[in-house]
């Protein structure tokens, strides 16, 4: 509005400039024009200032459209300065990634060039470990030549072996015939030595040796330090015929047990079982094979080759036990004569 009024007011001052120079007399002359001159004048400022105002008009719509334009221009910058800095962002963050990534690859490679480096060694070592076994190889190779050679020689001497073999197989035979008839005969004389002993009446009174009856037998508990063997040998010293003792049934066990029975005591006595000739399958010294048994919880375990049988003084259950182990007495038996 300001550039309006400053453009009017220097098209007035142009025009009153103009008229002044018209109304100057030039020499000897008479003064010119009257009223309508000024009407015309006014009239052409009139059209002037008309036309100067659809100009202001029409460069002050261009103005506001070049004002829309920078501000869309503005609006554009601010925009893809935005998009840059996103871009830029995203751009770093892409560059770190590949940043860590090429530190991943190199400590990659730093790795699989240790571990080339160490198949490298591998293959060295297996190398010269080959090339020793080559010469091991080749050496026993010479070995298996002369081997064969002795074996040559071993199989010329094993064929008058087979011959002389034979011959002897032939003697053993006869050998054999001849020793089972003697075998025969010793378990025909075991057979009637037991026998014997079975109804042999003991020279004593089993009683005067502290022995106590019970059914068809003696039966007495000694204290004393043995192992098993020497437990057995100590009762047929003490009276002929005597043995360790042989439990058949519940009610024989419960006797022997309050013959020993100390129930403060962890102490254990020897009994006349065993199963030396066969895992697990258990002989009493009488000969028969046992059919009762009363075994503690968790026995017979043959822990350290048990082979043995004792019984807990505590309760009266039975355990196996190394035979050269020593226990604390032993429980002897001789059966009683009718």
């Amino acid at each position: 509005m300001t550039m309006t009024k400053l453009l009017i007011t220097c098209v007035l001052l142009f025009a009153c400039c103009s008229y002044g120079q018209a109304q100057i007399l030039p020499a000897g002359g008479q003064p010119t024009p009257g009223a309508s001159d000024y009407t015309k004048l006014l009239l052409q400022v009139q059209n002037y200032l008309l036309q100067l105002q659809s100009t202001v008009v029409d460069h002050k719509q261009l103005l506001m459209t070049m004002k829309d334009k920078v501000n869309d221009l503005a609006a554009t910058d601010q925009q893809l300065t935005y998009n840059i800095t996103l871009q830029g962002n995203l751009a770093h963050s892409q560059i770190q990634n590949l940043q860590k990534q090429m530190t991943l690859v190199s400590n990659q490679n730093a790795n699989v060039t240790a571990l080339v480096q160490s198949l490298q060694l591998t293959v060295s070592s297996l190398q010269r470990e080959i090339g020793a076994k080559e010469i091991v190889m080749k050496a026993q190779e010479a070995k298996l030549d002369l081997l064969s050679e002795q074996v040559a020689n071993l199989t010329a001497v094993l064929s008058d072996q087979v011959a002389l073999t034979s011959y002897h197989s032939s003697q053993i035979k006869t050998l054999e015939l001849a020793l089972e008839k003697q075998i025969a005969k010793v378990s025909a004389l075991e057979a009637n030595q037991q026998a014997l002993k079975s109804t042999t009446k003991p020279a004593v009174d089993p009683s005067k040796f502290g022995f106590t009856k019970y059914q068809n037998s003696w039966y007495k508990y000694v204290k004393r330090v043995s192992n098993w063997n020497d437990a057995d040998v100590y009762c047929q010293q003490l009276l002929p015929g005597a043995r360790l003792v042989s439990i058949e049934n519940e009610q024989e066990n419960n006797f022997v047990w309050n013959l020993v029975k100390d129930v403060h005591s962890d102490d254990r006595v020897w009994l006349g079982a065993h199963d030396k000739n066969r895992e697990g399958t258990w002989f009493w010294l009488n000969g028969k094979q046992m059919t009762y048994s009363k075994w503690d919880r968790g026995q017979p375990d043959n822990r350290y080759d048990e082979d043995c049988l004792d019984m807990w003084q505590e309760h009266g259950r039975w355990n196996d036990l190394d035979c050269s182990d020593r226990n604390q007495g032993l429980v002897c038996e001789i059966k009683a004569t009718t």
